[in-house]
């Protein structure tokens, strides 16, 4: 599933994808400055989920379901967006 979303991101010009000739394989992504351009835009996205998680999680849990996983921001992806926003 990841593996499908970065080469999606890759055809559509927002990632490189460098392939290492090593043992294991290694693979590393970059943003393109198309990416890049993205990043206010989803730093927006991602403050609007926080100021409306409660209601998105109580929302959820009517329909039930939400899980003790579901809606658990990554610690890095608000590491890397305060970088970004320095």
């Amino acid at each position: 599933m990841l593996t499908q979303q970065l080469r999606q991101l890759e055809v559509n010009g927002l990632v490189t994808r460098t392939v290492y000739a090593t043992v294991p394989p290694k693979v590393e992504y970059d943003l393109t400055p198309l990416g890049k351009d993205l990043k206010p835009a989803l730093k927006l996205l991602c403050t609007w989920s926080e100021e409306h998680l409660s209601q998105i999680r109580q929302t959820r849990n009517q329909q039930g379901t939400i899980t003790d996983k579901t809606l658990v921001p990554h610690p890095s992806i608000a590491e890397e967006w305060q970088e970004a926003s320095s």
